[in-house]
């Protein structure tokens, strides 16, 4: 590319900038942030990243880099990446329903979330997933809570089905004690909600609280279910 001087000092004073920045969304990351508005902000970096790059060469320079790379491939026409969701393991507790599979529920758009009745980020989480079962009653969305003790008291099943009670649950809950669903599912954080479409694959992830620090996961995730309900059962 017979870059000038002036040009590499450019360029990598732009890729130290675009480090600094990605490293800081990583480590935002690592500290329970939403991953979903974090990846948006990482592709954002990559773009402005690549046009400075551009801006910095000349005309020769970009047409030899043009030729390297070759000509454009519009990445949408690859499809979106599916993965199908892992079986619920029936532990034999199940509150406001007999024993259910992500089987016996194809056709339907399941709402799936880890939680733990002390988990106070969890708890935040209860009047989205109140307000989702009546929103979505009837209408083919399955609402799941999976309940995963943290603690030594978050086993006591009279207490969780209290906890529940209270927190005006009407939803299926399947009591997860030994950690069979949550280790099924490779799930490493209270609260977590998980999206599977009609066909039983996982299309929507969120960690965390869904309103964390003026986060509006609620809207987000509750877009993506409507998105989903659209959708044709069988394609």
């Amino acid at each position: 590319m017979d870059y000038k001087p002036e040009q590499k000092e450019r360029l990598e004073q732009v890729i130290a900038e675009t480090r600094e920045a990605t490293n800081d969304l990583e480590q935002r990351l690592k500290n329970g942030e939403p991953r979903e508005p974090l990846e948006r902000r990482y592709a954002a970096l990559k773009q402005e990243e690549l046009q400075k790059v551009v801006g910095i060469l000349s005309p020769g320079q970009k047409s030899v880099w043009q030729r390297a790379l070759g000509r454009d491939f519009d990445l949408t026409k690859l499809g979106q990446a599916k993965f199908k969701a892992p079986e619920l393991v029936d532990s034999g507790e199940w509150l406001n329903s007999a024993p259910l599979t992500l089987e016996s529920l194809a056709g339907n758009v399941v709402v799936l979330h880890f939680y733990a009745f002390g988990c106070i980020n969890c708890i935040r989480n209860y009047p989205t997933y109140v307000e989702w079962q009546e929103r979505f009653r009837g209408k083919g969305v399955v609402i799941i809570g999976i309940h995963t003790p943290e603690t030594a008291a978050e086993q006591d099943l009279a207490a969780v089905r209290e906890k529940a009670e209270a927190a005006g649950f009407t939803f299926p809950v399947l009591i997860d004690t030994a950690k069979a669903t949550w280790n099924a599912w490779g799930n490493s954080m209270w609260p977590s909600v998980y999206v599977v479409d009609k066909q039983g694959y996982v299309r929507h992830f969120w960690p965390g609280e869904l309103k964390w620090q003026g986060a509006t996961g609620d809207v987000w995730i509750g877009e993506r279910i409507e998105a989903l309900l659209s959708e044709p059962a069988n394609r």
